[in-house]
């Protein structure tokens, strides 16, 4: 995060810079053409492009469950699995085929000293700026009284303002200005002005106020604190406020007469001849010597824009902050370091079944009737299948089941992965459901309110956002599926039961309910559920770190972290590894085969340096309700392509880095 944010600066400083260049070598045109006003806010726009992209990374991002459903998405081509091996537990050392040398990571490098030393800048910078703001606050605070001016009611009617602006009596400043972001207050010297004189400042501030500049003054502030390694910053800055003061000059004498203009500029000069300058945080109307040559140069020539030219300033400045902001995204996106990291749980939608049981005349649990039915005993069930990516970029699948009735709704989450077997006659499922003895196949989903405390971090995972709260009565379905030879579903089953302690169902509970069969004529298909279900059904349900969204994943370049394919056979792949980035402390390398089965696997505590080679590891083969061990003589084979995902850890086991590669076999 923290050298992200180094990066995102520098990227935007020199963003920042080349349209500081830009805007000066434009300036003796668009000057001539668009006018003070519209320099002003253009250089205004260069500050916030530089200051808030930094900013915005440090904010949180609340991880939100979208108030609409997600758009169904369909996936393509379903490879169906017909091999499984289970992924070891997580970072556990591969005893075998790998070889591996290994350096120390370093935790301390060049970009982290120069992080450090930006830091310190932009911290030091900082403290200045709000120590000097303080000091101002007490010398006003101290040493100002609070008075009546008559002159400002009718100035401040005719700027239509209608805020309190409180007025301030001060010896220890020779000039008026504006003081304070949410409580504006007008400060005068303790000196005697004609009413001319005053009401050309009060005009002058008050245009000021009106406009916000002042919070535009602490924008400068804050991109010099930011970008204080930068000297095209600080010229942005000094020209933003140079703008600021010809535009509101320029708008105080738009309706004057010549000999009002000259008026206007004499109180300027009384104002420059004064000594004691405020701080340049607050708003006021004399400003550097050097200045006032330009200033009244513009106040003297100051011709109306026309209308068209006026539309076309507008449209250029719309098309250059619009271009700015496109060019920085694409900067940030390819070069923000390619390491990654999630601020917020991410939902995909799979596909699911909508179908409709009613539970009128049977035997469910209590809670069936008090939360969800009415009595015509209609309950509507939709069963979701979702892929989530959590904060550590862990992406688990997930299955959701929706029950609404008269009464209400209630979500709740899947218990176990499903299974997909052959019938088993004698099972006690096929004595409660004997029609399921006409078919081949059988798979269901259990569900669950997870009252067990063993599951306390599954309630507080990014899942929980999907379900209702838990209502402490024990809340269990499970649903059956059933499949004809052709594989396809024949019928659909829902078991409404109540769960022990443990979460889990008794057997004497179980045969006290009976099961409710789906409507056939209400069945639904969400997606390509029933085309793709044997693929979920067979998976085991374990951590992934690529969804099925990212067929198309682009690998990024990251300085510390070099992984190449050194050569492949069907002997086995090597991997060429240099990695020392400070960020990475461990690693998983997984390989598949066309059928998208894991045939390879490689994983360990440190990060990586010299050559991985994945060499093929037995598979578990799933048939039926047989399980056995063993490899094929050839699991890399000629002409085969093979897909390789890489991924690095950093601290906490969080996904820092992932890369992808295809390789085809000679």
């Amino acid at each position: 995060m923290m050298l992200q944010l180094f990066e995102t600066v520098l990227i935007l400083s020199a963003v920042g810079a080349i349209l500081t260049l830009g805007l000066l070598l434009l300036k003796p045109v668009t000057i001539r053409l668009f006018g003070n006003r519209w320099q002003y806010y253009m250089w205004i726009c260069v500050l916030v492009l530089i200051v808030l992209p930094p900013i915005t990374i440090w904010l949180p991002e609340k991880s939100v469950i979208p108030a609409a459903p997600l758009p169904y998405i369909e996936l393509e081509n379903p490879q169906v699995i017909t091999d499984i091996l289970p992924t070891p537990t997580a970072y556990e050392d591969t005893p075998s085929y790998t070889k591996l040398r290994f350096i120390p990571s370093y935790t301390f490098n060049l970009s982290t000293l120069l992080f450090i030393i930006w830091l310190a800048g932009a911290v030091l910078f900082l403290l200045k700026i709000i120590l000097n703001y303080a000091q101002f606050l007490r010398i006003i605070s101290h040493h100002s009284l609070p008075v009546k001016c008559p002159l400002l009611d009718e100035v401040k009617a005719e700027h239509k303002i209608t805020g309190n602006i409180p007025v301030l009596i001060t010896p220890f400043f020779d000039i008026p200005f504006i003081s304070g972001l949410f409580r504006p207050k007008l400060i005068l010297p303790n000196t005697d002005v004609s009413d001319e004189i005053l009401r050309h400042i009060l005009r002058h501030e008050l245009t000021h106020y009106k406009r916000h500049d002042l919070w535009f003054k602490w924008l400068s502030m804050l991109a010099n604190a930011i970008h204080w390694f930068n000297p095209l910053i600080y010229l942005a800055v000094r020209q933003m406020n140079e703008e600021c003061e010809i535009s509101c000059d320029l708008a105080v004498v738009r309706n004057m007469d010549k000999e009002e203009r000259k008026s206007y500029m004499n109180t300027i000069l009384f104002m420059i001849a004064q000594n004691k300058i405020p701080p340049i945080m607050v708003s006021a109307m004399a400003n550097s010597k050097k200045q006032i040559r330009r200033r009244f140069n513009m106040i003297s020539r100051e011709k109306p824009i026309s209308k068209i030219m006026s539309a076309a300033a507008y449209i250029i400045a719309a098309a250059i902050v619009s271009t700015t902001l496109f060019t920085c995204n694409a900067l940030a996106e390819n070069t923000k370091n390619g390491l990654e990291t999630w601020t917020k749980n991410e939902f995909y939608l799979q596909d699911g079944i909508q179908f409709s049981v009613n539970v009128s005349g049977k035997n469910v649990p209590a809670w069936v009737f008090e939360d969800i039915a009415g009595q015509d005993g209609n309950i509507n069930v939709t069963v979701k299948r979702w892929q989530i990516r959590d904060l550590k970029g862990e992406v688990e699948d997930y299955a959701i089941v929706e029950l609404q009735g008269a009464k209400g709704i209630t979500r709740l989450s899947n218990i176990s992965a499903t299974s997909f077997r052959a019938i088993d006659k004698n099972s006690g499922s096929m004595q409660r459901i004997p029609e399921l003895l006409n078919d081949v196949y059988t798979s269901n989903y259990s569900f669950c309110e997870f009252n067990n405390i063993g599951y306390e971090g599954y309630r507080n995972s990014a899942v929980a956002d999907l379900v209702t709260k838990n209502s402490g009565k024990h809340k269990y379905v499970k649903v059956d599926f059933a499949f004809n030879k052709n594989a396809a579903l024949s019928a659909v089953y829902v078991d409404f039961l109540v769960a022990n302690e443990f979460d889990n169902v008794d057997v004497s509970v179980e045969l006290k309910y009976a099961p409710v069969k789906a409507d056939p004529d209400s069945l639904k298909f969400i997606g390509n559920f029933e085309k793709d279900y044997v693929f979920w059904a067979k998976e085991l349900t374990l951590p992934r770190y690529f969804t099925f969204w990212e067929d198309s994943f682009v690998n990024k370049r990251v300085p510390g972290i070099d992984i190449s394919v050194d050569y492949a056979n069907t002997e086995g792949i090597a991997l060429s590894t240099s990695v020392s980035h400070p960020q990475v402390s461990s690693y998983e390398i997984n390989v598949y085969d066309q059928y998208n089965r894991l045939i390879s696997s490689a994983r360990d505590k440190k990060a990586p340096v010299g050559c991985i080679t994945l060499k093929p590891n037995p598979i578990i083969y799933l048939y039926g309700k047989d399980t056995g061990k063993g490899a094929p003589e050839k699991q890399f084979v000629s002409g085969q392509t093979y897909r390789i995902d890489i991924v690095l850890f950093g601290k906490e086991n969080k996904v820092v880095y992932r890369q992808r590669e295809n390789v085809k076999l000679p």
